[in-house]
């Protein structure tokens, strides 16, 4: 018996759209207290005791611009984040919400471009080492937030609907990644023990795993029906966790070290992909519900897996806009 009936659908959409709005209040919420600190300091400024001096400086004129601009921007993000939520409550869409992405806006394009390839870095694929010092951290951390910044303009500005719905609890999670290992000094340093720690063969193993499931998630967005899509997606996150804890190792001389190495890794995972995946995963949660549940999947995914044919795509990004359109189908 397959998992996604159109009611079972419908209930997942309701939980994805429960998260969003809670989301999306909070962040409301923090920005109407900004808009009220700076109007309550524009205020302030501009009822203090005025100087003997009639004209007022250039410096007190450039500040209170400031403020108001910044006013102003805020004002306009909480309208903008509104009018998403209306749009996606009303479902209203043309051709370019079926899709996913609008590819023909030039700053869409720009963004593909320019940050295609930089999320494999920030996820650790195609590096030659991993990053072992302050300093190569720090530059790890910065690109993290450069790319996760970037993604976000590419989410409001390109994606539509339920699309952008669900890029957004993606994002929350790479938010979580970043901040995870480049919060304060402490994260970073723990995280260069760990990644010290980390035996040479782990690297390979690493880029293996998320090489694999790239090309799973891009064959399972062309190639699955929409009543195999759910068991498939659930299977390939299962099979990518197996993965990770069998070639992320901790080296011998770390033994005693109060970590798991394949743990570090598989919040790494799990930071970026995990709410979005386990909402409807419960009847493919292991390996053996996979096999019960969903043989004719796994098939599909070995095949996935071991051919060579390269994802022309945004990595793991790319196949995900694909499929986020597919789960608002009836």
């Amino acid at each position: 018996m397959m998992f996604p009936s159109k009611g079972t659908k419908f209930f997942i959409l309701i939980i994805l759209s429960t998260l969003i709005l809670v989301d999306c209040q909070r962040n409301n919420r923090g920005q109407s207290r900004r808009i009220n600190r700076f109007k309550k300091a524009t205020e302030s400024s501009s009822t203090s005791t005025p100087s003997t001096n009639s004209s007022t400086s250039p410096k007190t004129l450039n500040v209170t611009s400031e403020k108001s601009g910044e006013i102003e921007s805020i004002e306009s993000d909480l309208t903008s984040t509104n009018a998403s939520l209306i749009t996606s409550s009303n479902g209203n869409g043309n051709g370019s919400e079926s899709k996913g992405w609008n590819a023909k806006l030039g700053f869409c394009r720009e963004i593909v471009s320019q940050y295609g390839n930089d999320i494999r870095s920030v996820l650790l694929v195609g590096n030659f080492a991993f990053p072992t010092s302050r300093e190569a951290i720090d530059a790890h951390c910065a690109l993290g937030d450069r790319v996760y910044k970037a993604l976000r303009k590419f989410s409001t500005s390109c994606l539509t609907s339920l699309p952008r719905q669900l890029f957004s609890i993606f994002l929350r999670g790479l938010r979580k990644l970043i901040k995870n290992v480049c919060h304060a000094s402490k994260e970073k340093e723990r995280a260069i023990e760990i990644l010290k720690c980390t035996t040479d063969a782990s690297l390979p193993g690493w880029n293996v795993c998320l090489n694999v499931a790239n090309r799973q998630f891009e064959s399972t967005a062309i190639n699955s029906t929409d009543a195999q899509l759910f068991g498939d997606l659930c299977c390939m996150y299962n099979q990518l966790e197996n993965c990770v804890r069998a070639n992320l190792q901790k080296r011998p001389e770390c033994a005693s070290k109060p970590f798991e190495v394949s743990k570090f890794f598989q919040q790494m995972i799990d930071a970026t992909l995990k709410d979005v995946m386990d909402i409807a995963c419960t009847k493919y949660a292991t390996e053996g519900e996979c096999i019960k549940n969903n043989a004719d999947g796994l098939i599909r995914l070995k095949g996935a897996a071991d051919a060579n044919f390269e994802v022309n795509d945004i990595f793991l990004i790319g196949p995900l806009l694909k499929i986020f359109p597919r789960l608002a189908n009836d």
